[in-house]
Formats: C-alpha cells, sequence, structure tokens
C-alpha cells in the first residue's frame, strides 16, 4: 500500500543518513530532533523527502507544508522529543519501551526513575497494534504512535472530509514518523540495547555530547567512515512478533553473541551491542563482546576533554 512505501521510504532514508550524520553521536531529545529535522530536509542520491511528499502524496508544499500551524518537518522533530518527553507526562516512563537486547529479544526491565518497571523491546513497541501503546491505565502515557497507528492516521489524513480532521491527522502522521524514527536512532545506545538504565547522573548521552561539541578524533573518523546501511535487509524473513520489514533496521536475527563480525546485514541494535560498552556491562559476563582480549583500554579520553577544557 502507499501509505506503507510512504513510512517506510523516509525511514530507510533515515538509517543511511543516521550514520553519517554528526549530529548523531548524542542522544539527548535535542539531538533527536536535530537528527529528525536534518533527515527531513536532507537527500539521498538525489531522493529527497521533499521531493516525495510534492510528486508521490501530493502535498504541493513537500516538507513546508502547514498542518495545524506547523510545517511537516517540524512535527518530524516534535516526534523526536515527545516520544522521550511528551507534553504535561512527568516522570517520562514511556522511554522504558526504548530499550532492545538482540540477544534475548528483551526490553529492559529494572528500576527505571526510581521505579521497579518492565517496558516492551522497542522492536514490538514500535508495531504496538492501533491504540494499544499508551492506554490511561498505562504507565507508559503520551499517546499512540506506533507503526500501526500513524498509517492509521495517515489513511484518516487521505479520507477525510473535514479540513480539520485532515489538518489533524496530518500533524499526527508526521509526528508519528518523528517517533518511529526516534526508537530507530535509540538502537544505536550500547545502553539501549544492554538492558542498562541511564536516566539520572552521568551516563554516555550526556558524556558522547560534551566530547562531540570538543571535536573529539573519534567523531571526525566516524563522519569521515560511515557504516553503510544494506536496505536487503528489509527483506529477510519477518519477526513473529513485529512482522513489519522495519523491525529488521533494529534486529536482523544475525548476531548471537559469538560472532562480532557478522558483516553489514546486522540490524543496529546488534551492532551496538556487540561493540560498544554501557557503564555498567563493561566486561559483563552477559555479554561475550567486546572482548577484553580485543580492546585497548585507555584514559584518553577524560584526559583530553580535561585538556580541551583547560584550554
Amino acid at each position: 500500500m502507499k501509505s506503507e512505501k510512504f513510512i517506510n521510504s523516509i525511514l530507510s532514508l533515515l538509517i543511511v543518513l543516521f550514520a553519517s550524520s554528526q549530529s548523531v553521536y548524542s542522544l539527548e531529545v535535542g539531538t533527536h530532533e536535530a537528527i529528525n529535522e536534518n533527515v527531513a530536509k536532507g537527500s539521498l542520491n538525489g531522493i529527497s523527502f521533499d521531493n516525495y511528499l510534492k510528486n508521490n502524496i501530493g502535498i504541493a508544499g513537500g516538507i513546508n507544508e502547514y498542518f495545524n500551524d506547523k510545517k511537516v518537518f517540524d512535527w518530524i522533530k516534535i516526534g523526536g522529543r515527545y516520544e522521550d518527553k511528551p507534553p504535561l507526562v512527568i516522570p517520562y516512563v514511556r522511554s522504558v519501551n526504548h530499550f532492545h537486547n538482540p540477544l534475548t529479544e528483551e526490553g529492559f526491565s529494572g528500576y527505571f526513575y526510581g521505579l521497579l518497571l518492565s517496558g516492551d523491546s522497542s522492536v514490538v513497541w514500535a508495531q504496538k497494534t492501533i491504540g494499544t501503546q499508551s492506554p490511561i491505565s498505562d504507565y507508559s502515557l503520551g499517546g499512540n504512535y506506533s507503526w500501526h497507528d500513524t498509517r492509521d492516521y495517515f489513511y484518516r489524513a487521505l479520507t477525510s472530509i473535514s479540513t480539520t480532521q485532515r489538518e489533524t491527522y496530518f500533524a499526527k502522521t508526521f509526528r508519528g514518523i518523528g517517533q518511529v524514527m526516534h526508537l530507530v536512532e535509540d538502537a544505536s545506545v550500547p545502553a539501549h540495547t544492554r538492558d542498562d538504565a541511564h536516566v539520572i547522573g552521568y551516563h554516555y548521552e550526556l558524556a558522547v555530547d560534551k566530547f562531540r561539541k570538543n571535536d573529539d578524533p573519534v567523531f571526525t573518523n566516524a563522519i569521515a567512515n560511515p557504516r553503510p546501511f544494506d536496505p536487503s535487509i528489509l527483506t529477510l524473513a519477518p519477526n513473529p512478533l513485529a512482522p513489519v520489514p522495519i523491525a529488521k533496521i533494529f534486529d536482523t536475527d544475525v548476531y548471537d553473541g559469538l560472532n562480532a563480525s557478522a558483516g553489514i546485514n546486522q540490524g543496529l541494535a546488534e551492532y551496538t551491542n556487540a561493540n560498544f560498552f554501557s557503564e555498567d556491562t563493561i566486561f559483563d559476563d552477559a555479554y561475550s563482546y567486546p572482548k577484553e582480549s580485543s580492546t585497548d583500554i585507555q584514559n584518553r579520553y577524560s584526559e583530553l576533554y580535561k585538556s580541551k577544557q583547560a584550554a
């Protein structure tokens, strides 16, 4: 269906641009907004989301078209924020559903914001059936913005005869795309793939933001040599718990903990789990990789950061 191709196109474009965008290396809320905006405004091999909206969907203004007083790219940007921090919801426990351990296929379970909680795997959360992400009685407030909800909003936008309803459903469509994109982005964060809460104090997402701002060579090298995305993973056998092909962007079921170099057909969560530590899983027995024998342990980062701060 056109709606599936439409949403699949922007998510696939996200992965490729995600790998080569400097802003991806710290995933605080502002970075999610920046990634989503850059992807919405960007292009790949001459293909742009803006042109797709104009030529395939019939939205004359493309990413600059207004729906409910905001442009399309603004709604996608807002989706990047609201998947972590929905309006009028405190604490922000929705993000307990943003974890996926590719070795266990499970989400987070443990203490989160001081509460003992467990969440859906982000792969499953992204594909919750219509209207089931955030029922009123559930702690995961913030609305229903799964893949299926977003497709439903898109269908309603296309079929509504009321201008008001059409505006509302298009706004919800583009916000929903931004929220699903957020889930993919989180699969690049080690803590999100190794069942490690990181909501209070000093953690990876804050540390990386500081290194990025100080032009650390780790980031400049990564920008110059991005890891490619192979769209063929979208054609692999479906995940029975999340049958829409976007599940493979997270996890292709290639990595089983025994082979960290399974090639580019790994999902993003698999690559992150196998190649990066989170704060509380350094040489943890639950994870075979990264191996201590292949790790050059240094204090370079803290010393480099201190020297740049002093300068």
